[in-house]
């Protein structure tokens, strides 16, 4: 079987499944193939975990305590910012439809192969990356995020200060002096001095999982986009001032 840990080691999928036993061997399975991982029992669980957390792609049950899964992808569509899968034990016919018409990318039924969902997740990632590179180019193309070097701050579009570790702002400087340019995980790795072969890509993904969560906190979404199999992007018009 195809094992995509090569490919996205920067994906973050978020999975929204009351029982508990299947949750875990899930979350178990997706890691061994490369993803990174959280997971919430409920849709409130879920809800008060994505305010400090970002993903990628969100997987949810519909049978869900408390709101209903179906509310969830609903509120999430709205938001237009997640790709979905839903893993459910709901098989009739009405029910499928009601998930596709909510706008979900693939719809299981339980049981669930599990490599049938890493594959599901890796072509969904794909194909919103694509779609998402162009929207983030569209969308910025009259605004411009600016790095203070001096100041160790991110400035966005709409005027709002962004502080900055060093090492959150070593790796946007070398992103955004480039922007548009993916820049490999071997490239990145020796930026920051380590040896591509031994170096450890995790510190660049937390890196890049707290600036997400700070932009976000700001009110706006980071144009970094994650290449898969290939590395980063930074998607946006930006300036790099001393």
């Amino acid at each position: 079987m195809k094992k995509y840990a090569a490919e996205h080691t920067s994906a973050v999928i978020a999975l929204v499944e009351d029982e508990e036993d299947l949750r875990l061997n899930v979350v178990r399975f997706l890691e061994a193939q490369g993803f990174s991982v959280w997971s919430a029992a409920s849709a409130e669980d879920f809800y008060r975990k994505l305010a400090v957390h970002d993903a990628d792609l969100v997987i949810a049950d519909l049978g869900l305590p408390g709101e209903d899964g179906l509310e969830l992808i609903t509120h999430l569509n709205s938001r237009g910012r997640h790709p979905i899968i839903v893993m459910t034990a709901r098989g009739a016919v009405h029910d499928r439809i009601a998930g596709l018409e909510a706008g979900v990318d693939h719809y299981f039924v339980k049981p669930v192969d599990l490599y049938e969902l890493a594959a599901a997740i890796h072509a969904t990632l794909r194909k919103r990356l694509q779609a998402g590179v162009e929207t983030a180019t569209a969308v910025s193309e009259n605004a411009a995020w600016v790095l203070v070097r001096s100041e160790a701050v991110l400035v966005t579009p709409t005027g709002v200060t962004v502080r900055l570790t060093s090492g959150e702002l070593h790796l946007l400087e070398h992103l955004m002096n480039q922007p548009e340019k993916v820049f490999t995980k071997s490239r990145l790795l020796e930026h920051f001095g380590q040896d591509p072969e031994q170096g450890d890509f995790h510190r660049i993904e937390v890196l890049v999982s707290r600036l997400r969560a700070k932009v976000t906190a700001a009110g706006q979404r980071l144009p970094l986009q994650a290449v898969f199999g290939r590395g980063l992007v930074f998607v946006s018009p930006g300036m790099v001032t001393s």
